[in-house]
This record gives structure tokens, sequence and C-alpha cells, in this order.
């Protein structure tokens, strides 16, 4: 398995390579166009990656899940952030919109990567009532959340972090960028439109259509 932006590194070893898994038809097609403007003659198979391992992973969280006595937190928004603190600003800009159409709603922040929030950023989100944030790792958090806010780096053009979570029954809000539509359909999440500076554009009456108007629709 190799990114399509890591592809370059590879080329001398295309010709051995027999195989590459990826993600997506759209990671498919942008691997092909990358082999071909290499120059490189390979008769190299291009196959979608197997997601029953994570599958089954998840089958196993959740019923462990299940077994303690926990469940769905109605509501619940999970936002998965790195180290940029523009990224918890801008969510915690736009949350109070969110309540103002859906009272109840919560919002934990899920960190990833190997870098924490600074200290002062996580002491802000803890002083607010309906905000909470955890780490890495802390699988029962993405569980507990009924709706998943995708805000995906540059560089996460593989979104393996966002293919895994959908597999927890969540409902995934990702802005239309490179292979997000082929991965995300109408029944597993939301599309969203961005600004010029990147930012989702959420459309927050549908979004209390599906959860609380309409929620049999869901999933």
């Amino acid at each position: 398995s190799v990114s399509v932006s890591g592809l370059a590194s590879f080329a001398n070893a295309l010709p051995r390579i027999d195989r590459i898994m990826v993600n997506s038809e759209w990671h498919a097609r942008e691997m092909r166009k990358r082999i071909l403007a290499l120059g490189v003659g390979v008769s190299t198979d291009i196959h979608l990656y197997p997601v029953a391992l994570a599958v089954a992973k998840w089958r196993q969280r959740a019923e462990a899940f299940v077994e303690r006595g926990e469940k769905k937190v109605r509501l619940r928004f999970l936002h998965c952030c790195d180290s940029r603190v523009r990224s918890v600003a801008d969510m915690l800009a736009l949350f109070p919109s969110i309540r103002a159409l859906i009272p109840g709603a919560s919002l934990a922040f899920l960190t990833m990567g190997h870098d924490p929030l600074p200290a002062e950023v996580r002491q802000a989100i803890d002083a607010i009532e309906w905000a909470s944030c955890s780490t890495a790792g802390d699988f029962d958090e993405v569980l507990r959340a009924e709706v998943l806010m995708y805000a995906p780096t540059v560089q996460d053009v593989r979104h393996q972090p966002l293919l895994e979570m959908m597999l927890a029954n969540i409902l995934a809000v990702v802005p239309k960028r490179d292979s997000l539509p082929e991965l995300v359909t109408p029944d597993r999440g939301i599309l969203v439109d961005s600004d010029a500076h990147g930012r989702s554009i959420i459309d927050i009456p549908l979004l209390k259509h599906v959860l609380v108007d309409e929620p049999s629709v869901r999933l």
C-alpha cells in the first residue's frame, strides 16, 4: 500500500511490484495517471483495499462497548483534529449555531496523531459545558458519537480514519474533495461545500432534518 503522492519515491521498484492497494476508485484513477506520468513500463494491478480486517476490528470494539453497558449519546458530534489550533477554533465558533437549531447537541474533540493539543486549548475546551476532549485511541468516544465532523488535512488523501470510523455506525459530514464523494455515500454521510479558506460550509437545517426531524432516513 502506497499513497498517491508518495508514488514517485517507489518509481524504481514499480517494475517489481505486482499489486498496489488503494482505498477507492478515485485513488485507483489517480494512481494509474501517476504511473503513466512517471514513464515506467509496468503491469502493476491496482486493487481496492480489503476492509474485512477493519470491519472485524470495529465489530469487536462495538460488541465490547455494548457489553460494558455503553451506548450512543444522542446528538453527540465528534470532531477529529490534530495539533492545528485553527481547526479547533473553527469548530468551537461554529457549534453554537448548531446548538441553536439542535438543542442538546454536544461536541467531543478526538486528537489524532502524536502531537496533543496545546494545554491552553484543552483547558478552553474543558471550560465549555457542551464540549470535551479525548486523545487518540479512545475508540469508545467514536462509538458514542452520532455525527463525525471530518476535516481532512492536505496530506490526508487516503482518509483511513474516516473509513474506519464509518464502520462505527456514525454519520459523516465531509467536504466535497478528491475521493470523499466516492467514499461517503448518501446513506453514510452528508457532503458539504467549502469556503475560500477550505472550511466546510455546514448545512445546519439539513443536519437537523436528518438527526431530529427524520432520523429514520439515517443508515
